[in-house]
């Protein structure tokens, strides 16, 4: 199918539609706003087509492929764009249940994780195909960064994904990053360490604590990350670790 772009209409219909499903009103989005032009306008020639994928730094991938070789970039911070691609993805990204419910939708924040809105932060990194393409993008001199926030499944980020990503200031710092990838990324596994989205002792809740109450003393955009990974309290000690399994 050629890529697209959702229309003022067919943003409104696809909010609409979203929740319909949350309410269990229906249990699919209809087929017109991928096509209809009363709902979408083509924006590129090439082809997208659904695809699945075995973790949220393939989609990022994938995502990223499609906007390079189309040359889509000024459509990056479109919500008709992200929109569109979210129907196109729907399946994937908001998996049904055994009794066709969508689970995944019924979350207080569940809208906000399919419905585009890009004005604003802690919205757009929220959004299950913009918010990993923008993290992919943010470190490609240095993709390990970007590997913990993107090693879980495309409809599930996780507890390290929402503290991290929600603070654009760590999320785009490579030290901050390089630092989360030491401490909770098992490269063998491709996978968190076991223990990393825990909200006490040493997990990512605590990280997060840790790094906002040295963000007023130090500039963390600058520190060596070996310098900022001695400076954490011992309860980080355990995930040092490099071989800590998921």
């Amino acid at each position: 199918m050629t890529i697209r772009r959702l229309n003022e209409a067919g943003l409104e219909r696809f909010l609409t539609e979203l929740l319909e499903i949350k309410d269990r009103g229906r249990d699919d989005l209809s087929p017109e706003l991928m096509a209809s032009p009363d709902y979408s306008m083509v924006i590129s020639t090439r082809e997208c087509h659904p695809v699945s994928f075995r973790s949220r730094w393939e989609l990022a991938g994938f995502l990223d492929n499609v906007i390079e070789q189309a040359k889509l970039q000024d459509y990056v911070r479109d919500p008709g764009f992200w929109g569109w691609l979210t129907v196109l993805l729907f399946d994937e990204i908001c998996p049904k249940a055994a009794d066709g419910s969508r689970p995944d939708l019924k979350s207080g924040t569940g809208v906000m994780r399919y419905y585009p809105q890009m004005t604003e932060w802690r919205r757009y990194y929220r959004h299950l195909l913009a918010g990993p393409w923008m993290i992919y993008q943010a470190h490609l001199d240095n993709p390990r960064c970007a590997m913990p926030l993107l090693a879980t499944t495309v409809s599930s980020p996780g507890e390290a994904v929402e503290q991290i990503a929600s603070r654009q200031e760590f999320v785009t710092s490579t030290t901050v990053m390089e630092c989360v990838y030491r401490l909770y990324y098992n490269p063998k596994t491709a996978k968190l360490k076991r223990g990393a989205g825990r909200k006490d002792r040493g997990g990512v809740r605590r990280f997060v604590t840790i790094l906002q109450q040295f963000d007023v003393t130090y500039d963390l955009y600058s520190m060596n990350p070996s310098r900022l990974m001695e400076m954490l309290p011992r309860e980080f000690e355990e995930f040092k670790d490099p071989d800590r399994q998921d």
